[in-house]
């Protein structure tokens, strides 16, 4: 998508993104990270976001290619919806904010 709308070859597209991203972050005045994903107990969650009181958590799915061993497969199926996918968990606050999110299965 990032090619097609930017006008640059497909393969490129991290490349460009990594090039890119330090204009991004100078002109929106703050850096683009994603939100850092160990916290080990309830009283660590409150101390890095004070004030929140309602958070969501939510399970993600994304559709990827069939592996060819049988012992991958198994371990990417998802019987819900009967296809391979790898799986984040998000957890986000009221404002839509992603607060918490998990390494890739």
């Amino acid at each position: 998508m990032l090619g097609y709308e930017a006008g640059f070859v497909r393969s490129k597209a991290c490349e460009w993104t990594l090039r890119l991203l330090p204009v991004l972050e100078q002109t929106l005045g703050r850096r683009c990270v994603l939100p850092e994903r160990q916290i080990n107990s309830p009283e660590e969650f409150e101390k890095r976001y004070p004030g929140i009181r309602d958070v969501f958590v939510d399970g993600s799915e994304r559709r990827k290619q069939r592996p060819k061993k049988k012992k991958a497969q198994n371990k990417t199926y998802s019987w819900k919806k009967k296809i391979h996918t790898r799986k984040n968990i998000i957890v986000s606050d009221d404002r839509k904010r992603i607060l918490y999110l998990t390494r890739t299965r």
